[in-house]
């Protein structure tokens, strides 16, 4: 079958909604060294494809290019992997996981029975709001307040990992301003949790003098 290149949001729906069976989708951007042409990731999915091309429909799309589409499923970074089945998302994986995605191919195309609606956004799963234990908003306003400027961003000031936070950091260090940084990736219940605490579900989130 092959792993398709899809070039604009209209063809990626199409690809998406014409197929009954599996299809797995990877959003990809040049500033990651692992998504670049010829890179791990590209031989990661060229491998997959060679074992489960009869079975599985590979699609690859750049998300900056094609940055209203992958915002509208959900994706907030590069790598990013979704899943498809009957045009319904069943399934995702954000970062470098060679070893999860294969897994995660096997796990749905084992569960050829899925039902519709079990896929659950991030949004959906986030706190709700008031419910942040006095413990976890302590911890929040700890970090918060562990330096004057804090930046909550995917990756870090070196690698970051979405293109937002990536043009947060080159807004910093162009004014040569001095920040503190988490990484929200490696901590899914700061993650979470901050989204409630601030009322603010995107990332990155910058936070001056504590506010």
């Amino acid at each position: 079958m092959g792993i398709q290149d899809v070039s604009s949001a209209q063809a990626l729906a199409e690809a998406i909604k014409t197929e009954n069976g599996l299809v797995l989708v990877y959003f990809w951007a040049d500033f990651h060294e692992a998504c670049k042409a010829g890179g791990q990731l590209d031989q990661v999915m060229q491998a997959l494809d060679g074992k489960y091309q009869s079975a599985v429909k590979f699609l690859k799309a750049n998300a900056e290019l094609l940055s209203e589409a992958a915002e509208s499923y959900g994706v907030e970074m590069v790598p990013t992997f979704l899943f498809f089945k009957a045009g319904e998302k069943i399934d995702s994986l954000e970062g470098v996981k060679p070893k999860e995605l294969l897994s995660k191919v096997e796990t749905n195309l084992r569960n050829s029975n899925v039902s519709r609606g079990t896929a659950t956004s991030e949004s959906q799963t986030s706190t709700p709001k008031g419910q942040l234990s006095e413990e976890m908003k302590n911890r929040l306003k700890s970090l918060i307040d562990s330096a004057s400027i804090m930046l909550f961003m995917k990756g870090n000031p070196n690698e970051p990992r979405c293109k937002f936070s990536r043009a947060m950091i080159e807004i910093l260090n162009n004014e040569s301003i001095s920040f503190a940084s988490f990484d929200i990736l490696g901590d899914n219940a700061v993650r979470e949790a901050l989204k409630t605490y601030s009322n603010w579900k995107t990332y990155p989130q910058l936070y001056v003098s504590g506010v």
